[in-house]
């Protein structure tokens, strides 16, 4: 995509900025390369960002700190417990997970001169896509199943709440008529006959 403010005349590749004539202070051709340009200073500058955007990768997988303290990302499992008796618990594996590592992001942004490297690079994105999707899909099942279960669990514990409560809880009416039968019941007991 390129823009041309102004100026006549042959255009000259050669310089670092392209331009029409070769004269300074000629407006000068602006705008990113496409695929298959020669401009070698932009390709750099987007690998630059391709492996700014590995660090911040890096880091969310360094941070993904999840129940207890357990990282799934980093290899730690965890055992959730899913009911009173702590019996049968479910163990989540945690994938050990690097930008190099089962990510396969192995090509450096600062070897994007060609377009064969940049090609490369993209492949190991695309790769690195899907093992992200498989992982997220894994974790996802265990999440829905726990949610399930935590909800469950919830529905239960207000359940045997209210039953709890319609235990002891006096119907004041009821409980009137009853204590009032028994103090008759009391004054009969008392009196002579």
């Amino acid at each position: 995509a390129i823009s041309v403010l102004n100026g006549t005349g042959g255009f000259d590749a050669s310089t670092v900025f392209a331009r029409f004539n070769t004269v300074a202070g000629v407006p000068l051709i602006t705008g990113n390369p496409v695929l298959g340009t020669v401009n070698n200073q932009r390709r750099v500058e987007l690998g630059q960002q391709y492996e700014a955007y590995k660090t911040e990768i890096t880091n969310v997988i360094a941070n993904n700190v999840v129940q207890a303290g357990r990282n799934l990302l980093q290899g730690q499992g965890v055992s959730v417990i899913l009911n009173e008796f702590a019996s049968n618990p479910i163990s989540i594996s945690g994938v050990n997970t690097t930008v190099t590592g089962n990510l396969g992001l192995t090509s450096l942004g600062g070897n994007w001169t060609t377009n064969g490297n940049i090609q490369t690079s993209l492949g190991e994105v695309q790769r690195a896509q899907t093992t992200v999707d498989s992982l997220q899909a894994q974790f996802g099942n265990y999440s829905s199943f726990i949610q399930d279960r935590y909800n469950l669990n919830r529905e239960f514990s207000t359940n045997m709440k209210t039953l709890g409560d319609d235990l002891v809880a006096a119907d004041i009416a009821d409980e009137s008529a009853k204590l009032t039968a028994l103090q008759t019941q009391q004054q009969f007991a008392v009196q002579p006959f």
